[in-house]
C-alpha cells in the first residue's frame, strides 16, 4: 500500500507543481475570463456554463484537466515520429474522447505506473514472492499498464473502419441518386451528411469544411482516405479523383461505384454464412452434446447400474 500511495502522490505532485510554474497559461485564462465577462449581456450565461459543466462525464470533469497539464511535460520528451504515428491512429479511431496525442500518450504512461504499482504492491505485501517472482511480476504490470492503451486503441479503429465499412453502401446509394437528380458532388455529400450519422458523415462533414476552406477537393478526399485506410474508401475515392480528371461523368462512375459495393456487400455477408456452420461447432461439441449425450444416456445407464446391482 506505500508504494501505490507514493506513486499516486508523486503523480498528483507533479502535476501541482506544474500547475503552479505555469503562470503563462494561467494569466491567459484570467485574460480571457474578464473579457467574456465584459462582452456578456445575459444574467444566466454562468449558471448554464455551470450546469453543462455538471453535465459532463465524470472522467472529463476530473482526471482530463490533469492529463491536459501532464501532458505538457510528455510532449517536450516525446519524439516527433512517435507523436506523429500516435496522431495518424488516432485520427483513424475518431479521436475518441477528445483525445490528442499527448494526451493519450500520457494517460498510456500513467497507466504503466500506475498497474506496476499495483502489482508490486500485490508482490510484495500479498503475495511475498521471492526477488525473481517480483521482477517478473512487476514487467508484467509494466507491460501490461503500457499496451493496454495500444491495444484499446487499435479496438476502437477497427470498429470505426467497420462502420465505414458498412455504412459506405447506403452513402453512395444516396450520393448516386442526389448526382443523378441534378445536384453537384459537393451538395450531394451534404444531402448525404443530414440523412446520415456516424463516423462516415464525420468525414464528409470534415470534406467539405476542407474544400470551403481552400484545399483541393482531390487533396481532401485523399487525406480522407489516409485517415480512414477502409480498401473500399480508398477505391472510392480514387474513382472520383479520376473522374474529375478525365471528365467523365461523375453520375455513372457513382452508379458503377454503387453497384460494385453492393455486389461487395452481398459476398461479404454470403462468406459470413458460410462460416457459421464451423463456428457453432465449437459450442455444439463442447456445450450442446455433452449435455443432449445426459438427457438421453442417463437413464439408460442408471437403470443398467440397477440392473447389475440385483444381479449381484
Amino acid at each position: 500500500m506505500e508504494a501505490l500511495f507514493v506513486i499516486v502522490l508523486g503523480v498528483v505532485g507533479a502535476w501541482l507543481l506544474f500547475s503552479v510554474f505555469d503562470t503563462h497559461d494561467k494569466d491567459v485564462r484570467d485574460r480571457l475570463e474578464r473579457l467574456g465577462t465584459l462582452t456578456q449581456s445575459d444574467k444566466d450565461k454562468p449558471a448554464v456554463t455551470y450546469n453543462a459543466d455538471l453535465e459532463k462525464p465524470f472522467a472529463e470533469r476530473v482526471f482530463m484537466p490533469v492529463i491536459r497539464g501532464l501532458s505538457k511535460l510528455v510532449q517536450k520528451k516525446a519524439s516527433g515520429d512517435t507523436m506523429s504515428n500516435l496522431q495518424k491512429q488516432l485520427a483513424m479511431a475518431g479521436y475518441p474522447g477528445g483525445l490528442r496525442s499527448q494526451d493519450f500518450l500520457t494517460i498510456q504512461y500513467a497507466a504503466g505506473i500506475l498497474i506496476t504499482g499495483f502489482f508490486a504492491f500485490l508482490t510484495i505485501k500479498v503475495f511475498k514472492s521471492e526477488p525473481k517472482d517480483m521482477m517478473l511480476h512487476i514487467m508484467i504490470g509494466l507491460i501490461t499498464g503500457i499496451l493496454g492503451p495500444r491495444m484499446w486503441l487499435q479496438r476502437k479503429i477497427a470498429a470505426r473502419q467497420h462502420l465505414i465499412q458498412l455504412q459506405l453502401p447506403d452513402l453512395l446509394d444516396l450520393l448516386t441518386v442526389s448526382v443523378e437528380a441534378g445536384l453537384g458532388f459537393d451538395a450531394g455529400i451534404s444531402k448525404c451528411i443530414e440523412k446520415m450519422e456516424g463516423p462516415l458523415s464525420e468525414e464528409c462533414r470534415t470534406i467539405l469544411r476542407e474544400v470551403r476552406v481552400g484545399k483541393a477537393r482531390k487533396q481532401a478526399l485523399r487525406d480522407a482516405a489516409e485517415r480512414i485506410k477502409v480498401h473500399d474508401v480508398d477505391v472510392f475515392f480514387s474513382a472520383i479523383i479520376q473522374a474529375e480528371q478525365l471528365g467523365v461523368s461523375l453520375a455513372k462512375v457513382l452508379r458503377v461505384q454503387s453497384d460494385q459495393l453492393r455486389q461487395k456487400r452481398r459476398q461479404r455477408a454470403e462468406e459470413q454464412a458460410q462460416k457459421a456452420p464451423i463456428k457453432m461447432m465449437f459450442p455444439l461439441v463442447l456445450f450442446i452434446f455433452p449435455t443432449i449425450f445426459i438427457v438421453l444416456m442417463g437413464p439408460a445407464v442408471l437403470n443398467a447400474l440397477k440392473l447389475l446391482q440385483g444381479m449381484k
